[in-house]
């Protein structure tokens, strides 16, 4: 993107960010980011998903580190850090 962020789209169903999961592309180059780092599930509000931390080394939404294991609801646009890469969640558009 332009201001240097990556994006990486999320699926409706949700699934998992990581260096061999969604956004792998981006990732596989990056050791501090685990192979499965980040489970995403869809959330009843339809402006965020619900978040998990599964990570070796920790995920920051905005600046602020997740709880390990515990799902939190995350905005669509949130600034997301694992591993020093800085990204924003946008929703994959429907087809």
């Amino acid at each position: 993107s332009k201001d240097g962020k990556i994006t990486i789209s999320i699926p409706q169903e949700g699934g998992i960010i990581g260096r061999t999961a969604i956004g792998g592309e981006q990732l596989a180059h990056n050791g501090k980011v685990s192979r499965e780092h980040l489970r995403l599930t869809p959330a009843k509000r339809a402006q965020g998903v619900m978040a998990e931390d599964i990570s070796a080394n920790g995920t920051l939404v905005d600046g602020r580190r997740l709880i390990k294991n515990r799902e939190e609801f995350v905005v669509i646009d949130s600034e997301i850090t694992m591993g020093g890469e800085v990204f924003v969640l946008k929703r994959e558009s429907v087809k």
